[in-house]
């Protein structure tokens, strides 16, 4: 099976991936990255800008097609995706 090995430098904003990934791990951490932080919930636009609001400290995902905004997660020390792994050892740690 193929794997993808893919890492950058990060400084300019770019999405950073390190380790190894099937192409089919890849492509789902990418659509949940982009549903987290790229696309307008109300108008399904990719036309959007992610902010951090100073006053509160949120990152902001602003759609510049239909003015709309929300709150995204804010990523800390990267963006991690919940696998089916990691839900199902955080169901064997609960039981």
């Amino acid at each position: 099976a193929a794997t993808t090995r893919a890492e950058g430098a990060g400084a300019d904003g770019q999405l950073i991936l390190k380790g190894r990934y099937l192409p089919k791990h890849c492509e789902s951490l990418l659509r949940k990255y982009i549903k987290e932080y790229v696309t307008c919930e109300m108008c399904k636009s990719a036309n959007t800008v992610l902010k951090k609001d100073s006053s509160t400290r949120l990152s902001v995902v602003e759609c510049s097609n239909c003015g709309a905004f929300r709150t995204a997660q804010s990523i800390k020390s990267g963006y991690h995706s919940v696998t089916r792994g990691d839900r199902r050892a955080a169901k064997q740690a609960k039981g």
